[in-house]
This record gives structure tokens, C-alpha cells and sequence, in this order.
């Protein structure tokens, strides 16, 4: 995609991942060492793509809460005195048939050009930032690598240094307006949602992936790939395993976890109620959709195998980020 290069790396630039359920945004620099030095990071939660897949349209009011969000961006970028700042969106802007409203909204009313990002260039992008993740690690130690970003709308599988990628249409907000694990409370004062139905539905939806890694979760003592797991869903699973008083989004940061604690995480929050979420160290903005994240994060281990999860919150955003200052 065309991403601007940065005229001065060393001086601040801005990026920001405009998604179905969030949008984030992360200021930093190129350091002495020619590396990405964060001066800034935050989310917010405006749900752009509340709705979508019954209408496939862009509702006014979740255009509105987005456009709200990215103003208060822009005005923080300009406090922190950036360079340049970079919008990219993803599922919710590719799938939307009225997306060029909140295009020329965003261009009238702040000045900013949303690029629209494909599903090939969004997994090449989640690839760099997982990259990162493993260098400060101390690199994969040999093993095999699978990076999964699970969106709002999107679940992005990586392997093989970035020659094998796909986009699924499967995400945390699409699922849990589908099959009802949003944590509402029925007249019989009961939990809904059907947390079986949607696991089963994920498991074909995924099945290509046994392809990539055949015999990985069969064989005994074979080579299992370590799946780095990027963004929102991946933080919360390492807040619940941590065991952490309230959610920290840098709590698990590049910390291994076992992919077998994912299922029944989303399970076990998916016959909660919002309410009783809340008592979890999980984000408040992301309790509705989380059991569906986890029920996408804990299929693609499935289906590839894999044992051992890595968890950066450091994801599209940070890949955008790092190709303007270039790195990666």
C-alpha cells in the first residue's frame, strides 16, 4: 500500500488504526539505536461497524462517535507536535458500501485522508509489529511463527516470514452481534448467546489453517509453531492468566501464555453478564465483544497447532508506524 515515507524519522509521526470495534493511536520517533521510540499510545472504543453485517452500511451514529475519536486524535497529535499523521482503517471501512461518507467527513472536517487498508497489506503489516515483538523478545527461538491479529471485524493469520497470509471474516463485533455473547441478560434473567454454536462455526471457518502445519497438532513431540497474538484480545487473555487486580494493556506485554487457557477463558466470560465481567481484570470497552476474540484467537491455535502464545498489544497500529519511519 502507499503508506508516506517520513521526511525526518527522528522527529514525531503519527499512526492510526481506525478498526471495526476500536481505534488507536500511537505517536513515536525513530532513537539513537534506529529504532521506534513510543511517545504516545492510546484506544478508544467508538464501534464503527456496530451493525454492519445485518445492513452493510456504516450506521450516522457509530460514523459520529468516529469522527468524535479521531478529533480528539488530531488534536493530541498537534499538542505533541507531529510531523505527519496517518489514518488507516480496515474490515469495517473494506466492507462498508457507504464508506465514502465518513472518507469525505474525515477530509472535510479534519483534514485527514483515511486510507483504506486491503487485507493482504493489514496481515503484512501486523507481521512487522509481531517482528518487534520477537526481537525484543530475543527472537522465536527456532521455532516456527504464526502471528494472529483478531479485530473487530477481521482475524489476520500470518506465517512463514509473511509468504503465507490470510484475512478472515470473523471478529470479536461481527461474532457477538451473530450469535449473542455480548453478555445481555434474557427475560429468564439467564445469560444468552450461544458460545457452542460459535466455536463450532469458527472451527470450519479456520479449518484451512491445519493446512499450513500439517500433523502439528497430532503428532507428539513434532514442531508446534509459536503464535504471537497482536492487539486487545491477546491483552485481556494475558490479564485474566496474570491473575492482575484490574486490566493493564502493558500488564502481558510480550509474555508466553498456553494456548489450551484461551477456550475456556472465552467460555467461562461468555456465561457472565456484562456486570459480572466487570469484576474481571478485563477492559471495560471490550468486555461485550471479548469471548468472541478469544473464541477466534483460540481456534486459529487450534487449527495450527500450537502450544504457546506470545501476547503484544503492539499491533496494525505500530506495523503503520514502523513502515513511515522505515523499519521493517
Amino acid at each position: 500500500m502507499a503508506l508516506p515515507n517520513a521526511k525526518d524519522p527522528r522527529r514525531l509521526h503519527g499512526a492510526i488504526d481506525l478498526g471495526t470495534h476500536s481505534c488507536l493511536l500511537v505517536v513515536g520517533q525513530l532513537d539513537d539505536k534506529a529504532q521506534l521510540a513510543v511517545r504516545h499510545d492510546t484506544c478508544k472504543v467508538p464501534r464503527l461497524g456496530e451493525g454492519l453485517h445485518q445492513t452493510g452500511r456504516l450506521g450516522r451514529e457509530a460514523m459520529d462517535r468516529t469522527v468524535k475519536v479521531l478529533a480528539g486524535f488530531v488534536r493530541t497529535a498537534r499538542e505533541l507536535g507531529v510531523e505527519s499523521l496517518t489514518l488507516g482503517a480496515t474490515a469495517a471501512m473494506r466492507r462498508a458500501t457507504n464508506r465514502q461518507v465518513l472518507i469525505d467527513r474525515v477530509r472535510a472536517e479534519l483534514g485527514l485522508e483515511l486510507l483504506l487498508i486491503s487485507e493482504r497489506d493489514e496481515a503484512e503489516l501486523g507481521w512487522i509489529a509481531a517482528t518487534a515483538c520477537l526481537a525484543n523478545r530475543g527472537g522465536a527461538l527456532g521455532q516456527p511463527v504464526v502471528v494472529v491479529d483478531v479485530g473487530g471485524g477481521s482475524t489476520e493469520v500470518v506465517a512463514d516470514g509473511g509468504a503465507r497470509l490470510r484475512s478472515f471474516p470473523v471478529g470479536g463485533l461481527v461474532l457477538s452481534e451473530r450469535f449473542g455473547t455480548n453478555g445481555a441478560i434474557g427475560q429468564d434473567g439467564s445469560v444468552q448467546g450461544d458460545w457452542a454454536g460459535m466455536v463450532d462455526y469458527l472451527s470450519g471457518e479456520f479449518a484451512e489453517l491445519e493446512k499450513w502445519f500439517p500433523g502439528a497438532s497430532q503428532t507428539p513431540g513434532g514442531e508446534r509453531p509459536l503464535l504471537v497474538a497482536l492487539g486487545g484480545t491477546a491483552c485481556n487473555l494475558g490479564c485474566l492468566e496474570l491473575g492482575v487486580a484490574d486490566f493493564d494493556h502493558e500488564a502481558a506485554e510480550a509474555q508466553a501464555f498456553r494456548c489450551s487457557a484461551v477456550l475456556p477463558w472465552g467460555e467461562r466470560l461468555a456465561g457472565l453478564s456484562l456486570e459480572q465481567r466487570g469484576e474481571l481484570p478485563v477492559e471495560a470497552a471490550r468486555a461485550a465483544v471479548l469471548p468472541a476474540g478469544l473464541a477466534c484467537l483460540g481456534q486459529v491455535a487450534a487449527r495450527c497447532g500450537a502450544e504457546e502464545l506470545l501476547v503484544t498489544g503492539r499491533g496494525l497500529r505500530y506495523g503503520i508506524l514502523s513502515k513511515i519511519l522505515g523499519i521493517g
